[in-house]
């Protein structure tokens, strides 16, 4: 087994490390509890900040990285699901 991350996780990492940065940059208070709170609840917490205008949208993110472009369509369409 290889220790050397596959390109999609590479991807998926940057991606992570993206909207992260765009939440701790943004003026949005601190979650009740967000020490415990897991980075998959954290990063689903960024498009609504998105629909709030706290931190760019999608369409910005796929301007400023077209490189994540299936990684974005794809986190976007999970939040999506997730709260329907």
């Amino acid at each position: 087994m290889s220790d050397v991350p596959t390109e999609s996780e590479v991807r998926w990492r940057q991606l992570q490390e993206l909207l992260l940065g765009h939440l701790n940059a943004a003026v949005i208070p601190a979650w009740p509890g967000a020490d415990s709170l897991t980075l998959e609840e954290v990063l689903f917490a960024y498009p609504p900040a998105a629909a709030a205008g706290r931190v760019p949208g999608y369409e910005q993110l796929l301007a400023e990285r077209p490189d994540l472009e299936r990684q974005l369509i794809a986190f976007f369409t999970a939040a999506r699901m997730r709260r329907q």
